[in-house]
């Protein structure tokens, strides 16, 4: 406890807001939650967020204080230079953009406990790494208007919890994307983010009211990562960077996020979401060869099949919803119908998909 004060006392920020923080360590919150509201969204470099949050039937507030990504300028500017090449791709054509991301790094954030009852709040600040600026006065805004706000340090740590699991299930065939991993990590991690939300908005049919549904919510989360491999054709990376980045996607949907959702022992809608997305990534590259099985190192990861793959996927998936889009929204049940039988041959988690999960748990994640 005093360790983190001494850390409050050291920022460099208003006397008001430190001895509001030093009060909400103690669980006296009104003064921030005072500065919080009164606040604009940003105030130079500063970022302070407040969103309303149900805890167990409860109304909490989850609050974030930070600073704007130093890096984020330079990461903003490869997608400007990218946007003639993407403006004629068929497959990233945004008739809007939405806003881009805001990265932050965090050095305040709220925290809430396990409570009876409660199944969507894991008592991890990283359940509050998102936050929406989605109001203008009283107008609700529309998905594409909204604004992402994102703690950098838990994108980062998600995607390095996520190497590190690919590294156990596959061993020694992804050891050639070592160092870029090494050194793109939290790059990585921004540059899913960013290409993700974009990808909602890009295709024939772009993420809309009539598209979200529990049926349909996993595709969509699919195609949008799909899209942010296309992405990455158009913003300066190397092909092993590609190549890694694509084989980044992949580990952190089936080996961070849909881990994380499996391991739950009461499912909600979120948790289904992220385990359906996760497996469809593993079954599919299991169907195309991608992913092999070898009897003396266990899995084995073919980097070359990974991101054609995952774009052959992605150009199947928009040809169904462009096809889709001028039947109706009912339509998109047979898309959805699809991609749910690669996510569960059989109807059930594979036996393949069980088996990595069950490791990976028992050595920890």
């Amino acid at each position: 406890m005093d360790e983190l004060l001494q850390r409050i006392s050291a920022l460099d920020l208003s006397p008001v807001l430190i001895q509001a923080l030093k009060k909400a360590v103690y669980g006296e919150t009104n003064e921030l939650l005072q500065f919080l509201v009164k606040s604009s969204a940003m105030d130079r470099e500063l970022v302070v967020m407040l969103a309303p949050v149900d805890v167990a039937g409860r109304k909490r507030y989850a609050w974030m204080i930070g600073k704007i990504q130093a890096s984020l300028s330079d990461f903003r500017n490869r997608f400007k230079r990218a946007g003639t090449g993407v403006a004629v791709d068929a497959l990233l054509t945004c008739s809007i953009e939405p806003p881009p991301v805001i990265f932050v790094s965090v050095f305040a954030a709220s925290y809430f406990e396990r409570m009876p009852g409660s199944t969507d709040i894991d008592g991890v600040v990283e359940d509050f790494v998102i936050f929406r600026i989605s109001e203008a006065g009283n107008d609700v805004q529309e998905d594409i208007e909204r604004q992402l706000i994102q703690n950098i340090s838990f994108i980062s740590r998600n995607m390095q919890v996520a190497l590190s699991n690919g590294e156990i299930v596959f061993g020694e065939s992804i050891s050639s994307l070592k160092s870029v991993f090494d050194s793109k990590t939290e790059f990585f991690g921004m540059l899913h983010v960013e290409a993700h939300n974009r990808g909602h908005f890009a295709g024939p049919w772009p993420f809309n009211s009539a598209k979200s549904g529990p049926m349909h919510d996993p595709i969509e989360e699919f195609r949008a990562c799909l899209c942010a491999v296309r992405w990455s054709e158009y913003l300066g990376l190397s092909e092993i960077e590609q190549d890694a980045f694509a084989v980044g996607i992949f580990f952190s949907r089936f080996l961070y996020y849909g881990l994380r959702a499996y391991r739950r022992p009461v499912k909600t809608r979120q948790s289904i979401r992220e385990i359906t997305v996760g497996l469809m990534f593993f079954e599919l590259l299991r169907r195309s060869g991608a992913i092999q099985s070898c009897h003396s190192s266990g899995l084995y990861l073919d980097i070359a099949l990974v991101r054609p793959t995952l774009l052959a996927a992605l150009k199947r998936l928009h040809d169904q919803e462009s096809t889709a889009w001028h039947i109706g929204p009912e339509s998109l049940r047979i898309v959805a119908r699809e991609w749910y039988q690669v996510a569960y041959p059989d109807s059930e988690i594979s036996l393949a998909a069980r088996h990595i999960y069950d490791v990976l748990l028992k050595g920890g994640d």
